[in-house]
């Protein structure tokens, strides 16, 4: 499994059990539970701000490793699609600008000669395509700014893309455009307001809210990076036109067992009592399938997943 992927997984796991272990829940307002609400407001205002940091470091710290595995596959730089040749040159001067005055200012020198030579070797047979063009132009990640990283990457309508994948997965109905606006804002309002009071409710929608960009986010951008590794012609439409085309395979939770499943399956191919125990079988034939495999807990939060 990517590097990422398990530590934003995790992440969002400890912020799961820190809302039960902590008892982040408001009391009755009276008097004996007053400094008990004030100290849960406070710390659920801290986790909205997590929920949203921990999917802005998954989807750099994603884009980082499929970058690497990009340049390390030498692609002709000519091939790939423009609005990625763009972000890897052009667009990375307002990042290195940016960048710079968070640098120390013995740093800086090395900082620019390190950018600029990752953007030269854009013109070079062996490329390494930098990183920052992606994300690093701002200290927060813009709902533009994500779905023009799915477009670089060859994904026709993002917003559109990942609002059938929420669907489909099971972890969200609510379009994707909106899930991001919504997630931003809790944080924002959180960390900034110092009135906000983040309701147990809205922070455990805001970890719902990143598990379902994050993933499906992770989905197509890692379906269209392998596309992109070994182009060998510029594309003359989208690398991706339609979400319908990805296979998905799923470990659920029902009757006390998990099963593996397809998708529209009416019945388990394989049940366990603990769902780690089929995932090494169900990851095999989903990875034969060309398939997304969805892990789903007991309280139907998706856990895991894997892609071929």
């Amino acid at each position: 499994m990517s590097a990422a992927r398990s530590t934003f997984c995790n992440r969002i796991a400890t912020i799961r059990s820190a809302i039960d272990d902590f008892r982040l829940q408001d009391l009755p307002a009276t008097p004996a539970n007053l400094a008990h609400n004030r100290s849960a407001r406070v710390i659920r205002n801290g986790l909205a701000v997590q929920a949203f940091n921990t999917f802005e470091d998954f989807t750099r710290g994603r884009m980082r490793e499929v970058l690497s595995q990009i340049s390390a596959s030498s692609p002709a730089f000519c091939h790939l699609p423009d609005a990625f040749q763009k972000a890897a040159t052009v667009d990375i001067m307002a990042a290195v600008q940016f960048q710079l005055k968070l640098q120390e200012p013995a740093n800086r020198i090395a900082f620019t000669q390190t950018s600029c030579g990752d953007v030269f070797s854009t013109s070079t047979g062996a490329i390494s395509i930098p990183a920052l063009g992606f994300f690093h132009s701002s200290s927060n990640i813009t709902k533009d700014q994500f779905r023009d990283a799915l477009v670089a990457f060859g994904v026709d309508q993002p917003w559109t893309q990942i609002s059938g994948l929420c669907s489909r997965i099971g972890v969200s109905g609510i379009p994707a455009q909106d899930l991001f606006i919504d997630l931003a804002n809790r944080r924002h309002t959180a960390a900034h307001d110092p009135n906000a009071s983040v309701s147990e409710l809205d922070l455990r929608q805001s970890l719902r809210d990143a598990v379902s960009l994050g993933s499906c986010f992770d989905i197509l951008l890692t379906h269209c990076s392998a596309r992109l590794s070994s182009l060998l012609a510029k594309p003359t439409s989208p690398i991706l036109g339609g979400h319908g085309s990805l296979p998905i395979r799923f470990i659920k939770h029902a009757g006390g067992r998990y099963g593996e499943i397809k998708e529209l399956g009416s019945k388990f191919f394989r049940t366990a009592t603990d769902y780690a125990t089929l995932i090494p079988a169900a990851s095999a034939r989903a990875a034969r399938e060309g398939a997304i495999l969805a892990i789903f807990d007991d309280r139907s939060h998706l856990v895991q997943w894997y892609l071929p």
